[in-house]
């Protein structure tokens, strides 16, 4: 899904890797932060156990970000 499309305005997402903690949210396009969330960097064995908690919640705020452009 792109956000661009399914939107009025252009939205971009940021994600901060840290070293303890990862933090990712929706912007607008003059920096407002739509929505954001965070999760633990350190508590994931593998990249792709990371990749996968990040997918899971970041998910949820595209699709309210989507739903909320309507």
């Amino acid at each position: 899904m792109s956000l661009a499309t399914s939107s009025p305005e252009p939205l971009a997402i940021g994600i901060d890797i840290g070293g303890t903690g990862t933090k990712f949210g929706i912007v607008d396009r003059i920096g407002n932060v739509l929505f954001s969330g965070e999760i633990s960097t350190r508590k994931h064995p593998t990249v792709e156990s990371f990749i996968n908690d990040l997918y899971d919640n970041l998910y949820p705020l595209i699709e309210k970000s989507a739903a909320s452009a309507v």
